[in-house]
């Protein structure tokens, strides 16, 4: 009878100590600032919808020896190209941030006032922490394109005010200088396979 007694006596500690663990929530893993800073922006079931700005989208794609390198062709840096196809409309685009940079996707979204996507052309390298070139066969596009550039986010104007890229560039140039413009999703520093459409595109994001 003793012995049982001793036996029982051990077991009480562990009893207890099992229902205390099981009350006790596990410390929650912090998640990274970057998604802590997306997620405060990006809520939709909270009312704050997901960022989103005006840009341009792709041109024409490029036909087969307009700048063909070898069944290669490479879209000129807007820093050396103007591209002065500027009479056509702007078109919304998602914003997404990855620390210092920023890529912008073009999207179909109901009309409402958003920022026009800013970018001051430069050509620099493909950062190494950019995602592969994604291409889409359905429709010859191609997301995750590098621009090289700068991209700062205009006050928010409807597309009422900015009806054209053209008038989209006056809206960045009397905010940020003469230097700035509307991004372009054409605004490539990548070799791209002839008659690829650009949907996507990756700049430095400025504070």
């Amino acid at each position: 009878m003793s012995n049982k007694r001793i036996a029982l006596t051990a077991l009480i500690p562990a009893a207890i100590t099992l229902v205390s663990c099981g009350s006790h929530q596990a410390p929650q893993a912090s998640l990274p600032t970057t998604l802590q800073a997306q997620n405060t922006d990006i809520c939709p079931s909270c009312g704050r919808p997901a960022l989103t700005a005006w840009v341009a989208p792709a041109v024409a794609p490029v036909e087969m020896g307009d700048g063909e390198i070898g069944g290669i062709i490479s879209l000129i840096p807007s820093s050396i190209d103007p591209q002065p196809l500027n009479t056509g409309p702007v078109v919304p685009a998602a914003a997404s941030r990855m620390t210092d940079l920023m890529h912008l996707t073009v999207i179909t979204s109901p009309d409402r006032a958003r920022p026009v996507a800013c970018f001051q052309p430069n050509v620099s390298l493909r950062p190494s922490t950019l995602p592969a070139l994604s291409f889409r066969d359905a429709d010859n596009t191609v997301d995750n394109t590098w621009s090289g550039g700068l991209v700062l986010l205009s006050e928010f104007v409807a597309q009422a005010s900015v009806p054209t890229v053209a008038a989209a560039d006056q809206v960045c140039q009397s905010e940020f200088g003469l230097s700035w413009r509307t991004l372009r999703m054409n605004d490539a520093n990548d070799l791209l396979p002839a008659g690829i459409r650009p949907v996507g595109t990756w700049a430095t994001a400025l504070p």
